[in-house]
């Protein structure tokens, strides 16, 4: 099952914000969204399609290459 994960990182003007990212396991992706409702939703396709981690990468980009 995967789970949300939350780190604070700053940008290239120096600016904090709240990254969103997803951990299954050993399975890290950090970064994903700075929108939590975003990293939510995306939350539920990852675990309603019991997505393994070998695919999320390409899951993530069929994702963004839709909006």
């Amino acid at each position: 099952m995967w789970k949300l994960t939350t780190e604070e990182m700053t940008n290239e003007d120096g600016a904090v914000y709240t990254a969103y990212g997803f951990q299954c396991g050993e399975c890290h992706v950090k970064d994903f969204t700075s929108l939590q409702a975003e990293a939510e939703l995306f939350l539920g396709i990852l675990n309603a399609n019991d997505v393994s981690p070998v695919h999320v990468h390409d899951v993530i980009e069929d994702y963004f290459a839709a909006i």
